[in-house]
């Protein structure tokens, strides 16, 4: 059996030094954070962005950027001579380090960094020399950018509105005159226009449930189940269309007051393009009781002479992944 002996008092007088300087380094924050800056790697922190850096020319370079800050930060790598974008890191964490990765042409770069409840900082201008194109930057969009088409946005709904109330009405006379066909025409007819309206993100509030809801939350026995869906239960499940009169009659005044109460909403300019993303969304695949016969509904309906004529709004009508929708602008092509 060997017995590991004890290191001499030289080596233990290394390995105790080595220790300490560690422990010294993990204290300071590790290199760099006495202010110098590791070689190929840049600096940046809630008062400074980036120090004094440069690629050696154009062509593709990637640039480290470590954040030797307390928080969270976004930093970007701009045109100082206008703000354009030519890359940005999000959402970098203290103590780590991402990459910029671009065609580096010759030109004009800075860094701005944006830490969590600090004003931005700019960093240093840097010129790449010559003659060369490489990636080219855009230019950040501003809150006046997204008024012209907020407001196309907010004509565009009215004006299909307009036209889904007279069809929700039409829709009321149908149940009420105790023409089954004509109610299953006329719900499919004005439930397709519902669907262009760009419900998405609560754009309607309380109204979309009361109009559009569906019955998970209160089953359909609830007489809280209103609006379309409780309609289409009715019409393809043998309900009768005297029970169903109030349904319909109903129906009908949620979207009469959703018409009036649009002309004095605005609509929010951050929400444009997270309604833009939603632009192929649509219900077809609705989980309604009344989905599988409401389908092939549909599908008649689709080669039906009465099929409105094509036309579909631009972004702000998040339901124009389907043709034949009627009430938008013919200037506005989909």
């Amino acid at each position: 059996m060997r017995i590991r002996r004890s290191p001499a008092p030289a080596v233990a007088g290394a390995v105790l030094t080595a220790f300490f300087a560690a422990l010294t380094a993990c204290s300071s924050g590790g290199p760099g954070a006495a202010g110098t800056q590791q070689p190929g790697v840049i600096d940046v922190s809630g008062s400074q962005c980036g120090g004094t850096w440069s690629v050696p020319g154009p062509g593709w370079h990637t640039i480290q950027i470590s954040n030797q800050g307390t928080g969270g930060a976004e930093i970007d790598l701009d045109d100082p001579a206008n703000g354009a974008v030519y890359a940005e890191i999000e959402n970098t964490g203290p103590g780590t380090v991402n990459p910029i990765s671009i065609d580096f042409g010759s030109g004009k770069y800075a860094l701005v960094c944006l830490f969590s409840d600090a004003s931005p900082l700019k960093g240093v201008t840097v010129t790449v020399p010559g003659h060369a194109t490489g990636t080219p930057a855009v230019l950040p969009v501003t809150y006046n950018d997204l008024i012209p088409p907020a407001k196309a946005c907010q004509a565009e709904t009215e004006t299909a509105l307009k036209v889904l109330a007279p069809e929700t009405a039409t829709l009321a006379a149908a149940v009420r005159s105790g023409d089954l066909t004509a109610a299953r025409r006329d719900w499919l007819t004005a439930h397709l226009q519902y669907e262009t309206l760009g419900d998405a993100y609560d754009a309607f509030g309380h109204f979309d449930t009361e109009i559009d809801g569906r019955a998970d939350a209160t089953g359909v026995a609830s007489p809280q189940w209103t609006g379309f869906y409780r309609l289409e239960y009715g019409l393809w499940h043998g309900q009768s269309l005297a029970s169903l009169v109030p349904v319909a009659s109903g129906l009908n005044n949620d979207v009469d007051q959703l018409a009036a109460w649009w002309q004095t909403q605005q609509v929010p300019l951050a929400d444009l393009g997270r309604r833009a993303t939603r632009s192929s969304r649509t219900r077809s695949s609705s989980s309604s009781p009344g989905t599988t016969t409401t389908a092939a509904a549909r599908r008649s309906r689709a080669r039906s002479p009465a099929s409105p004529p094509a036309a579909c709004c631009s972004p702000c009508c998040t339901r124009c992944s389907r043709p034949g929708i009627r009430g938008c602008p013919p200037s506005t092509p989909g």
